[in-house]
């Protein structure tokens, strides 16, 4: 899906909406980890809404999620298509800033940051759903067409 065909909001008008299971690589997951305002029933709710199916996400809705998310299990994992990072510690052991680290290092999936307007990590129901629209046009222009 070539990025002028999407918004962040969603497909463009006239622009026909693409399967998430044409964008997902089978058998992989998108993991959210950090803090959350929102219940996590309420957040798999719009990941319904945006397409997703269950054994497509994974949450980890803790502040301290990267004490049982190890960094060396995301990298070069093809069972992570995807991560969103809300609110984490800015150190955790052997990284610094998982966020930055998550994104700007080679290997591991495509990462976007949930923020709110303001930019600080926070996890609500519009910077998640913001987030996930994202992470999906990022993941769609990494993968491949599975056509």
């Amino acid at each position: 899906i070539p990025p002028e065909a999407r918004s962040e909001a969603g497909p463009s008008a006239g622009t026909e909406e693409i399967p998430i299971d044409h964008i997902l690589p089978r058998r992989s997951k998108i993991l959210i980890v950090g803090e959350s305002q929102v219940a996590e029933n309420q957040l798999w709710g719009i990941c319904k809404s945006l397409g997703l199916r269950k054994d497509q996400v994974e949450f980890v809705l803790d502040y301290n999620a990267f004490d049982t998310v190890s960094f060396a299990s995301l990298w070069y994992n093809s069972g992570v298509a995807g991560i969103l990072v809300g609110p984490v510690p800015h150190k955790v052991p052997g990284c610094d800033d998982p966020a930055n680290t998550l994104q700007q290092s080679p290997g591991y999936p495509p990462t976007v940051k949930v923020t709110n307007k303001s930019g600080e990590l926070k996890i609500t129901k519009s910077s998640f759903r913001s987030a996930v629209q994202k992470l999906m046009l990022q993941i769609a222009s990494a993968e491949p067409s599975i056509n």
